[in-house]
């Protein structure tokens, strides 16, 4: 027969072993979500959409994620203040990008 006592701390072991069992889950899980490692430097930056903010023959400048970036257009045609890009790649600290095309076909 299980008395009062040895009931009570049977319930606390289990709360704790849960917590424990429950904090250590959730930080895998915040930690790694989805089995990725998360993406930091150049390669979190490939696939960013931004604006070309200034253009001069010999300079290119962007807006990606709210920071100006240098830039070179790798894509087709002449780039304008206001044109939409996406980042293809990264050199050093210029980014290579593409002019998206217009959507309105």
């Amino acid at each position: 027969m299980v008395t009062e006592s040895t009931l009570v701390l049977y319930v606390l072991i289990f709360f704790i072993i849960g917590f424990a069992l429950g904090a250590w889950i959730t930080r895998l899980l915040l930690r790694y979500p989805f089995g990725r490692k998360p993406l930091t430097g150049a390669s979190s930056m490939i696939g960013s959409r931004g604006t070309v903010s200034a253009v001069s023959p010999n300079y290119l400048e962007v807006k990606v994620n709210s920071q100006f970036w240098r830039a070179e257009n790798i894509g087709e045609g002449q780039l304008k203040v206001g044109d939409q890009i996406i980042v293809k790649n990264v050199n050093n600290l210029t980014l290579l990008i593409e002019k998206i095309a217009d959507q309105k076909s």
